[in-house]
């Protein structure tokens, strides 16, 4: 990391980070001691607005990572958080942001199955989604790793009437 301004990038996202962590560890708090209704609302947005980023960001890492054999993500060294502050820092940022990403969801999930994945107000309703998100990431990256394609149903067309009845007449 030779560029100055490289070491505000790490300050403002280590900032968002420690925001997203605080915000689920606080809607996991408020679940556990059965009082949903105290989350902030302003940090349930919050951590719904970093959780967006950080899922189209890890979407972008794994895309690029199985689309492009020339891409940094396909290198070890990237995936490894002590590089942080060396070499090719967005690349390794961006990994590290995955990691954060899939850590603060599976933390949500625990949480949401110890109270036996209820869909009430008994939960605060960030842990839900943040538990339902994590649903989706496995499901996608399943689809990805196997190769699945999706394509569109062909739709049938609707059967032939019945012939008509004889007439016996």
């Amino acid at each position: 990391m030779k560029q100055p301004a490289n070491y505000l990038l790490v300050a403002l996202i280590s900032i968002g980070c420690i925001a997203f962590f605080a915000g689920i560890w606080m809607a996991c708090r408020y679940t556990l001691n059965g009082d949903p209704g105290d989350m902030p609302t302003f940090l349930s947005s919050l951590v719904t607005s970093i959780a967006a980023v950080l899922a189209t960001n890890l979407g972008a890492v794994l895309g690029i990572a199985k689309t492009q054999p020339a891409s940094p993500f396909r290198m070890a060294a990237t995936w490894n958080p002590a590089n942080l502050l060396s070499g090719d820092t967005a690349s390794v940022i961006q990994t590290i942001a995955c990691y954060i990403y899939i850590a603060g969801l599976l933390g949500a999930a625990i949480v949401w199955g110890k109270c036996g994945f209820k869909e009430d107000n008994s939960i605060v309703p960030l842990i839900e989604q943040l538990s339902k998100s994590l649903a989706g990431v496995v499901v996608g990256a399943l689809a990805v790793s196997l190769n699945v394609q999706t394509t569109p149903t062909p739709v049938m067309p609707p059967p032939p009437p019945p012939p008509p009845a004889p007439h016996l007449g």
